[in-house]
């Protein structure tokens, strides 16, 4: 059984630790490039939006909540569209 000294023992910790330190600024800074995806991907959302609304007001910026609430209520219609959809198909069907 090989014995390593301690000063061999103190460079693999070390070695370890820089190497754990690079891992989390490696995901650090994937995680960044992510959020900046996201947030980039909801500018382009917003705009989409203001451009369906109207001409786009100066200096407003929609909320998450606004986008939520957009969102929900663009489900809610899908939902209510199929649903309408469905009960046209057994009425003409004369169930």
């Amino acid at each position: 059984m090989a014995t390593t000294t301690q000063r061999e023992r103190i460079a693999t910790l070390e070695s370890e630790i820089e190497a754990h330190d690079r891992e989390h600024q490696l995901l650090e800074r994937l995680w960044t490039q992510r959020l900046i995806a996201i947030e980039d991907r909801l500018a382009n959302i917003e705009e989409a939006l203001q451009t369906r609304l109207g001409a786009p007001l100066p200096g407003v910026r929609l909320s998450k909540r606004d986008v939520r609430v957009a969102g929900g209520s663009a489900a809610l219609a899908a939902i209510l569209w199929l649903l309408i959809e469905q009960l046209g198909a057994l009425a003409a069907r004369g169930g």
